[in-house]
């Protein structure tokens, strides 16, 4: 074979090779276009997207679509607080280069497809206020290796938290509140080292807080009101959590006392309810270190002794509740003088 024809042979398989490459981008995006058409045919039709999502324009244009460019894919869909209502179509699992997934704030119903396993790349998951039911399985995090935020607030989920939600590394935001959670909250909690807000609130928790919340030396809000079924103690290491700032544990049958300690390392707590429980014991005298608390409520409770006076450290704070407990009042008159 001669050099000119072994040239253009080569140049000719170059050439198929960058048209089926261009060929296989191309249908990349539109798989993309012909998952999100199906996700909108799974919707009631009244919707903003009906007039905008359409074939004619370009994907990447559509009503809060967001893409990439090289290779232009559909990386972030935002559809928050758009009215909303109908099922979430299998198709979206077919967004294999989504990292950012936001349906709040709409009336979205049923259950979550499994195909949206699929997004393996999906760094926010935001479902939050949605009429979603179902469970998740205990190996939820392994299909979400990059996960960051996820959000279900306000849905119908239930079931146990996964169990291996530990896995979720690299998880800075966990909001699962007012669902219908039950059964205990999973120790492997404890590997999320990169959490800075836990909510749990408004569920069917039980048992004890595990004491490997300790370990989130990030973490600077943790809320877990209203889960009657939460025994047990407050964990003294969550009273080393020097970054937290936010401590909400109001109506749950938690106990015990606490440490006398406890404010040496929270120095950034701005709110401390744990009110409607069966704490007792006197109220520390260290409560005056919590320099920055601007809401205190410990009412409801079991708390005996008097008021400590260090109580009028607290510049600033702007709610105080203590009633329903056994303490002796005789000292307010001192702290407010």
């Amino acid at each position: 074979m001669d050099d000119s024809c072994f040239n253009f042979l080569s140049l000719l398989l170059i050439q198929c090779f960058m048209g089926s490459l261009a060929v296989i981008t191309a249908a990349n995006l539109t798989t993309d276009q012909y998952a999100l058409l199906e996700f909108k045919d799974s919707l009631d039709s009244d919707t903003i997207l009906a007039n905008n999502w359409t074939s004619s324009t370009s994907v990447c244009n559509w009503v809060g679509v967001s893409c990439s460019s090289s290779p232009e894919r559909v990386t972030s869909l935002n559809l928050r607080s758009m009215n909303l209502t109908g099922t979430i179509s299998p198709h979206l699992g077919d967004l294999s280069s989504l990292l950012s997934l936001d349906l709040s704030g709409n009336k979205l119903n049923g259950y979550l497809p499994s195909t949206i396993y699929n997004l393996s790349s999906l760094q926010i998951m935001d479902l939050t206020s949605n009429e979603l039911s179902g469970d998740f399985p205990d190996d939820f995090c392994r299909y979400f290796p990059k996960l960051e935020v996820l959000h279900l607030a306000f849905n119908g989920f239930s079931e146990s938290v996964p169990s291996r939600l530990g896995d979720c590394t690299n998880l800075r935001n966990l909001s699962l509140s007012n669902n219908r959670f039950n059964g205990f909250i999973p120790r492997s909690i404890g590997n999320l080292t990169r959490l800075k807000e836990i909510r749990l609130s408004g569920n069917s928790l039980q048992g004890a807080i595990p004491w490997e919340i300790g370990n989130l030396f990030n973490l600077e809000i943790f809320a877990a009101e209203n889960n009657g079924g939460l025994t047990g103690g407050i964990p003294p290491s969550i009273f080393n959590i020097s970054s937290l700032t936010k401590l909400v544990l109001f109506n749950n049958s938690l106990s015990g006392r606490l440490p006398d300690s406890m404010c040496n390392h929270l120095s950034k707590l701005e709110e401390l309810v744990i009110s409607l429980n069966e704490f007792s014991g006197h109220i520390p005298s260290s409560i005056g270190e919590c320099k920055n608390l601007e809401i205190l409520s410990l009412s409801t409770n079991r708390f005996n002794g008097t008021i400590p006076r260090s109580i009028g450290n607290l510049t600033s704070l702007t709610r105080l509740n203590l009633r329903e407990n056994d303490l002796t009042a005789g000292t307010l008159s001192l702290i407010f003088a």
